[in-house]
């Protein structure tokens, strides 16, 4: 026998009060009241435009999976049949990406039976499910730094704060947390960066990420502290990287009217990634597929690849198959430069390792570039260790004069 389920919606409320669906008469045998809140908590400004109302509800039958999907949880009927049993009721956010600013996910879900004749009451607490992160710099850190970018990935997402983005709540699905951070001073834009990896994640952690700038001299230079809070855990990383300046003279004042980075000219070179289009970290495996396609509608002139690895190895590797070989003694530079198209060693040996070279990339607006065949490799013969960073900078140019540049990371996994 089927039972009736009565409901009727209750004028919207303010926004830490939530919303019920309240029973207001029992016409049947069995009759369900729902309410429905969320934990306020972690409410930011951002998140004042939250309403029960827009939520996804799902009720599902226990005994055999039967399932119904109710897109808003305003928009659910007054009447529902459903015969007798053991149910579950899931409520979520409408918006759920793995990684958006501005995006507090909130869900919750509670059992409930359908009995004859009786009236049962299910409540469903909603809190959140994802993290939340968001930057603190002192004033000292905006006030030394031209520029930086903090760029942070859960694996599946990718969000980038810069200067003007300060304010902006960034919110990622639970999955270990990568931040990479490029700081620029303003006295000679010199630039600092480092890579921090935060494996000790769960929903509702806040990720506070604490960014600091000390001058080591009058104008000698400046060094960054970040300090990661996660629900009272702090972790310190100092960034090492700006070398001293001795004071040789009056330092000439930054012009803000001077931008650091020209517009894009339309026709530049770009590049796309398919299934990473946001250029997330990526972890190396044998199987990897690591195909781009790379545009340049005033064709290509030049083609460079530089190679930033933490394995001084994997570097030495590279360099074997470039003009510009490290020595056994040398020591090995910040990059490995490969060009594609000037370099008649590279251009042999990277063909080898299936890698687009020469004529392949000159004169072409349009080729498929695959790294599949030599980013597999790093973990064997490049002899990289666990949880180690292997950074590609590609650098294209074309006939008309646009220089175009991206940095793929890939990411050897931890033990």
């Amino acid at each position: 026998m089927k039972k009736i389920l009565y409901t009727i919606l209750a004028s919207v409320l303010v926004i830490c009060t939530g919303c019920n669906k309240q029973i207001i008469e029992s016409r049947g045998e069995g009759s369900v009241a729902f309410s429905l809140s969320y934990d306020g908590e972690y409410i930011t400004k951002a998140g004042e435009n939250v309403s029960v109302d827009d939520f996804v509800i799902t009720v599902t039958r226990i005994a055999d999976g039967w399932t119904n999907v109710y897109g808003r949880f305003a928009d659910m009927p007054d009447v529902i049949d459903l015969s007798s049993g053991k149910y579950t009721i899931r409520a979520v956010s409408p918006e759920n990406q793995p990684a958006a600013f501005d995006q507090p996910v909130y869900g919750g879900s509670a059992d409930f039976n359908v009995n004859v004749g009786q009236v049962t009451s299910v409540s469903v607490k909603c809190t959140l499910e994802n993290m939340k992160v968001t930057l603190n710099p002192t004033e000292n850190f905006m006030k030394e730094l031209s520029e930086f970018t903090v760029t942070v990935s859960n694996g599946e997402g990718t969000l980038i704060w810069n200067k003007e983005d300060v304010g902006r709540a960034g919110y990622f699905s639970v999955a270990p947390l990568h931040i990479h951070v490029d700081g620029y001073r303003a006295i000679d834009n010199s630039k600092a960066s480092c890579d921090v990896e935060i494996k000790d994640v769960a929903a509702k952690d806040h990720h506070i990420i604490n960014l600091d700038a000390q001058t080591t001299g009058s104008v000698d230079g400046i060094t960054i502290e970040i300090d990661f809070s996660t629900n009272d855990r702090n972790h310190n990383v100092d960034i090492p990287g700006f070398d001293e300046i001795p004071v040789v003279g009056p330092v000439p004042p930054v012009d803000p009217e001077d931008p650091k980075e020209p517009e894009e000219p339309e026709n530049a070179p770009a590049l796309s990634w398919p299934g990473n289009e946001s250029l997330a970290v990526t972890e190396i495996s044998d199987d990897m597929d690591v195909t781009l396609t790379i545009t340049a509608p005033e064709k290509i002139k030049s083609f460079v690849i530089k190679l930033n690895s933490d394995t001084d190895a994997f570097m030495r590797l590279v360099s074997l198959m470039t003009s510009n070989v490290i020595g056994d003694n040398d020591a090995v530079p910040e990059y490995v430069v490969i060009d594609l198209i000037n370099d008649p060693v590279a251009v042999e040996s990277m063909a080898g390792v299936g890698i687009a070279t020469g004529d392949s990339l000159a004169g072409q607006e349009s080729v498929l570039f695959s790294l599949s065949t030599l980013v597999p490799m790093i973990p064997t013969a490049g002899q990289a260790g666990p949880d180690t960073y292997h950074r590609f900078t590609l650098e294209v140019g074309d006939e008309a004069g646009n220089v175009n540049s991206w940095e793929l990371v890939f990411h050897v996994p931890a033990e």
